[in-house]
């Protein structure tokens, strides 16, 4: 008996052809060579995508494709079209600031880009996977050729947009920026993934790692703030706190002493400052994590104090210190910054539960707290209890007064 070939492998079939990934180096229809600085890449002789896709048709009309193939095909052939347009975009923006041939042919992609997508490439069905996988193949010479072209340059990418048309300026710029941002991960990714992790390393052995190759590992990463950063930026959430905890004691404190032994006066301290710059932007990235849940809180908080309700700002005050406890735990530390926000939300919450002016920004006293709820109060003495690091401060003894320290 012969079994036929259903039309769902002809599609499979045609998903394969569409989208089978090219050899390293070619982005959609532009060829990536690995010459130094940006230069424009020359474009591949292919066939035209009207009369592929018109072929492909014909193909799917002997086969007697079933409706719901040709709309699985009508799909693959808008994804093959936007993958094909983020390929020319790219290998476009690889060209030397100065070509105004080039530029004139950015400008003109650019424009029917940022129409369909209208600034947004998520718009466009397969885009975004697009970019992301065709970045990901780039070397780091195309790399840094995108970086110095357009995307990267201010001027460069002021005169494009100056000469887009007016109604797409904004959609364009939006569609840069997408751009612009995943090369900036990707070449951040590059630079700064094996030395962090070989540092991290070298911190974790520090009290055997010799004193000259720790400081040059530093000295190598110092003045790559803004490539840590990014690279933090696009950390996943699991990997985070393992960082993070390997920049704090006893490992930081075995890290110093081994920079301690380098004679060399200039060395040591440009490795120290490498060294605190690499865990200030640690924690820099942790705050700003932490950023969306404490303005949730203090949006929390403002609205219990125009409500009046010491309960729910009680409570409010309760799950800080459950996101100061679960910080300290994850992290291994609350960052500077996140605590001075701590800190803030502590002194908005007091006049909520303060009857007297003359007490108002500092404490409450007595008189005020002996007119709260039991719930309340126990909710008081509970966060005070986790966030007195932090300033705030009830006498539980004899609840005399609850009061932040001086900042």
């Amino acid at each position: 008996m012969n079994v036929q070939p259903t039309s769902q492998t002809i599609a499979q079939s045609l998903h394969l052809q569409a989208f089978a990934p090219g050899p390293l180096g070619t982005v959609g229809n532009q060829r990536f060579q690995p010459e130094q600085g940006g230069t424009a890449r020359a474009s591949r002789r292919a066939v035209p995508t009207g009369l592929r896709s018109a072929w492909v048709r014909l193909k799917f009309r002997f086969n007697r494709a079933s409706a719901e193939v040709r709309e699985q095909h009508d799909n693959m052939i808008q994804w093959l079209d936007n993958s094909r347009r983020i390929g020319n975009m790219l290998g476009l923006l690889t060209a030397r600031r100065k070509d105004a041939r080039a530029q004139a042919r950015v400008i003109r992609e650019l424009e029917q880009l940022a129409a369909l997508a209208q600034g947004d490439l998520a718009n466009l069905p397969g885009a975004t996977q697009a970019l992301l996988f065709y970045v990901g193949e780039l070397t780091r010479v195309d790399l840094l050729a995108l970086r110095d072209g357009v995307l990267g340059h201010r001027t460069a990418r002021a005169i494009v947009l100056d000469q887009v048309s007016r109604n797409l300026n904004a959609q364009a710029a939006g569609v840069l920026n997408q751009i612009s941002s995943a090369v900036s991960q990707r070449l951040a990714q590059g630079i700064m993934q094996e030395p962090l992790h070989q540092l991290c390393a070298m911190m974790l052995d520090a009290p055997v790692v010799l004193a000259k190759d720790l400081a040059k590992l530093l000295i190598t990463l110092g003045p790559e703030k803004e490539m840590l950063r990014i690279y933090l930026r696009s950390l996943p959430q699991a990997d985070l706190p393992n960082l993070s905890l390997v920049f704090k004691l006893p490992t930081m404190a075995s890290t110093r002493e081994v920079i301690g032994r380098i004679d060399n006066e200039l060395e040591k301290e440009q490795a120290l400052k490498a060294l605190a710059g690499i865990q200030q932007s640690v924690e820099h990235e942790i705050h700003t994590r932490l950023q969306p849940l404490m303005n949730t809180l203090n949006e929390a908080l403002l609205q219990a104090g125009l409500a009046k309700d010491q309960f729910a700002a009680s409570r409010q005050l309760l799950n800080l210190a459950s996101l100061v406890e679960e910080t300290q735990l994850t992290y291994g530390c609350l960052p500077g910054e996140s605590a001075l926000a701590v800190r803030r939300l502590i002194f908005k919450s007091l006049p909520i539960f303060q009857d007297d002016p003359k007490y108002r920004y500092r404490m409450v006293n007595a008189a005020s707290l002996s007119k709260l709820d039991d719930a309340t109060l126990q909710n008081l003495r509970e966060a005070a209890w986790h966030l007195s690091r932090y300033g705030l401060v009830l006498d539980v003894a004899n609840e005399t007064s609850w009061r932040l320290f001086e900042m």
